[in-house]
């Protein structure tokens, strides 16, 4: 699989959002709410199930409670507004917006290079 960069914005915390979840769940919060953003970003749909095997393996990767991650997730759904949920999944605006813009420059970058080609 190609490996794809996202942009993470340089002064997070001064969003009400983020700083929100920080004074909830700590660098804790903080972690697991950048990860989730990082798996919908590999994803190839781009969300995650609200099942017990996706809590349990995310909780086993960052050494926390399932507990802990139902209650940050839905605390970032319910609260923050940093996630959606849409037919039993947990979606990201954030991480939609930017693979919308990914998808444009590749096609601009595949519509210039063919443009090239035809020179």
């Amino acid at each position: 699989m190609k490996d794809f960069w996202f942009p993470h914005d340089y002064n997070p915390t001064a969003d009400s959002k983020i700083s929100a979840l920080l004074g909830e769940h700590g660098a804790v919060g903080y972690g697991v709410y950048w990860r989730v953003v990082e798996l919908l970003h590999t994803n190839t749909e781009h969300y995650l199930e609200k099942k017990q095997y996706v809590y349990l393996s995310l909780a086993k990767e960052m050494q926390i409670s399932i507990d802990q991650i139902k209650d940050i997730l839905a605390f970032c759904v319910d609260v923050c507004e940093l996630f959606y949920e849409e037919n039993e999944r947990i979606k990201c605006a954030r991480v939609n917006r930017n693979l919308n813009k990914r998808d444009e420059l590749s096609e601009k970058k595949r519509a210039a290079g063919k443009a090239s080609a035809e020179k």
